[in-house]
């Protein structure tokens, strides 16, 4: 039985938990792409979608050596479509809607003194700018994202934190074998998740606790 009650800490994972961004970053990485062969663009958006929480350094610097099968050097290619991505992420984040109950549970996780932690795979500097900006980052003890992986974010958590009695809401394969390794309980919000058929249907099977959203914790 998973209660929130009873755990030491929550940790967030942010695009399509917190924030309803999933389809929004998606689009973002094809837009990114444009003038690059199309069918190597669809192929690689549909790799980020079932990879949710691998940074976009990895996928990117995937995309060109073996999407693309680049062999020399492309790092200044590279460097454009992360800064452009970038770019995109922001205006993401500054329009994002928060998924449906987020607030009200931050709201009452902080009431019960809960500590609150974010492990994302985003870009960690635009995660802290954004969540200032949107006025939520007060609620978290530490906000993390890449560069690190979802288990070096994790990692940092775990200096302060006996992560065996945490909580961890995800909705991806990372996000549930990050968990797992660290021996958390994991609850697999799965509304707005792009992972494949397959994979949804093992982390309904795995996880602790299946919800639709946030909303159902209230």
């Amino acid at each position: 039985m998973v209660n929130i009650n009873h755990s030491r800490a929550i940790i967030f994972d942010c695009d399509g938990v917190l924030f309803n961004s999933n389809t929004q970053k998606s689009d973002a990485f094809g837009k990114v792409l444009e003038g690059y062969p199309a069918e190597q663009v669809k192929s690689f958006v549909k790799y980020h979608k079932e990879t949710g929480g691998v940074s976009r350094y990895v996928k990117f610097r995937k995309f060109f050596e073996e999407f693309l099968n680049h062999s020399g050097i492309f790092e200044e290619e590279y460097q454009k479509v992360l800064e452009s991505f970038s770019e995109e992420c922001i205006s993401i984040y500054k329009n994002s809607e928060l998924t449906p109950g987020a607030l009200e549970l931050l709201q009452e996780i902080r009431l019960l003194g809960k500590p609150m932690y974010v492990a994302s795979g985003s870009d960690e500097n635009e995660l802290q700018a954004s969540f200032e900006l949107r006025g939520i980052d007060s609620f978290f003890n530490g906000i993390y994202g890449s560069p690190k992986t979802k288990a070096e974010c994790v990692d940092k958590i775990n200096e302060s934190q006996r992560l065996e009695e945490a909580i961890f809401i995800g909705d991806s394969m990372s996000d549930y074998s990050t968990a797992k390794s660290f021996g958390m309980k994991f609850i697999f919000m799965k509304k707005y998740t792009e992972m494949n058929r397959d994979q949804i249907k093992f982390c309904e099977q795995e996880a602790d606790l299946v919800i639709d959203s946030l909303q159902d914790l209230l």
